[in-house]
């Protein structure tokens, strides 16, 4: 199938329908006891120097899931009637990093094809059900899969001298607890290892064919964090076949991972947030405030700091300290 991707700003022409913003997991645990409390933001904290390795960056690609399209549950309630318009969703990482590459090269060019809902399979085979099917309006349109977009923006951009980032993996987890209804371990613990497994090849085969298709550019996979601690801290462990899955796919491809789960979830890294875990998740996420999985804009604003910070940390020639 060709791929179209459009000049930014293009739109489909059908009316869609609402989407579902909260997995049926997080409404079953909602129903089960909401977490209390702890639903403020902290101030979103300050931005990174953008790394030498990316002053000079051709262009930004972002890709994968509602993270990197950049979803609040606030924002998409007061979105109003369908169809939902994708410029309200302005406060994601991608943004941030954006705003950040731009101030120092202002004509780089910059393309968000992130999908809601998308999962590493999703990714891989296609459509965007966002688009497809609740017919959700996307920063950039594209139709068929999101890596098939993603090859043929790359090409139009040149593939090399730029930034690519994705982040994936939360929704197959997701994925995974929706098998099990009742989020029952005796109904999980076959499904883990294969979900996990499966997670790592698709990651390993996505991200062997970014690096094809721009053999130059920095490419820096986003390792899903943890929203749900905030509930149930037993959460954890279910997350750490997945840590590890797209851990190992960055290490096999050799390309960047900026650790979310090390950052929301896991005590923090330098120059980022502090407090308990679960003050981090109430903060860097909305999860506490009203059952939303998605980050805050202090969240997005730390995931934009720790992807920059990744690419600083790599130790290529150019680099600058924070």
């Amino acid at each position: 199938m060709v791929v179209a991707v459009p000049a930014r700003g293009s739109r489909p022409r059908t009316r869609p329908s609402r989407l579902r913003w909260l997995p049926a997991v997080v409404v079953l645990l909602l129903l089960a006891g909401a977490c209390g409390g702890g639903g403020s933001s902290a101030p979103s904290p300050s931005g990174s120097t953008v790394p030498g390795t990316l002053a000079s960056a051709r262009y930004y690609l972002s890709l994968g899931d509602s993270l990197a399209f950049g979803v609040q549950k606030t924002t998409a309630e007061a979105a109003g009637p369908s169809p939902i318009p994708a410029t309200p969703f302005d406060k994601g990482y991608t943004n941030d990093i954006a705003a950040q590459l731009q101030a120092q090269n202002p004509g780089i060019t910059v393309t968000n094809l992130g999908c809601p809902g998308e999962t590493s399979s999703s990714f891989l085979a296609g459509p965007c059900d966002y688009r497809a099917k609740a017919q959700g309006l996307l920063h950039t349109d594209y139709t068929g899969s999101q890596l098939s977009a993603a090859t043929l923006a790359l090409t139009r951009d040149g593939g090399s001298g730029g930034l690519i980032t994705l982040s994936l993996g939360g929704n197959d987890v997701n994925a995974l607890l929706a098998q099990c209804p009742t989020v029952d371990p005796a109904c999980l613990s076959p499904l883990i290892a294969p979900a996990a497994a499966q997670l790592r090849t698709n990651l390993t085969r996505i991200l062997q064919q970014l690096r094809s298709a721009a053999p130059s550019a920095i490419i820096v996979l986003v390792a899903p964090y943890n929203p749900y601690y905030a509930l149930s801290p037993q959460s954890d462990a279910l997350m750490q076949p997945f840590l590890q899955a797209a851990v190992a796919a960055a290490a096999d491809t050799h390309v960047l991972l900026a650790n979310a789960f090390s950052d929301f979830n896991s005590g923090g890294s330098p120059g980022g947030p502090t407090g308990t875990e679960r003050d981090r998740i109430c903060s860097l996420t909305n999860f506490c405030k009203n059952g939303d999985i998605h980050a805050s804009d202090a969240g997005y604003a730390e995931m934009a700091r720790l992807i920059l910070a990744t690419v600083r940390q790599a130790g290529a020639p150019g680099t600058s300290s924070p």
